[in-house]
């Protein structure tokens, strides 16, 4: 009868230690379970991440050989003439007026109204 009464008591403690540790390791397989769910979104958004990346990263180097080729391109084209240059031509060849020609004659050929109407009908031509 003490041997029944031992047994029982041993098997009672048997079970609560079983059922203490078996409720640790089912604590501990969900935790175990919820890091690995995050660290396959982890995953997943550090893969996503990375074809977005280098999706801009393909599309900047397309870019920049654009405007590489923008770049030698103007480079390339000559050089615009100075425009003060141009403003002393323009000026230099105002001033020459025949000689031969009367002076009021002069002064009509190089007014506004004058050189206005020979752009005019140039234009319509």
């Amino acid at each position: 009868m003490e041997a029944d009464v031992y047994n029982q008591v041993l098997n009672v403690l048997a079970n609560i230690v079983a059922a203490k540790a078996l409720g640790k390791l089912n604590s501990m397989v969900g935790k175990l379970s919820s890091i690995a769910e995050f660290l396959n979104a982890n995953n997943a958004q550090r893969a996503e991440t990375t074809l977005a990346i280098k999706y801009m990263s393909k599309m900047l180097a397309k870019v920049t050989s654009l405007l590489d080729t923008m770049a030698s391109k103007l480079a390339k084209s000559p050089a615009q003439p100075d425009s003060t240059s141009i403003w002393m031509t323009i000026a230099r060849a105002s001033m020459d007026v025949p000689a031969s020609l009367p002076v009021g004659l002069a002064s009509s050929t190089s007014s506004p109204s004058l050189l206005l109407a020979n752009n005019q009908t140039q234009v319509q031509q």
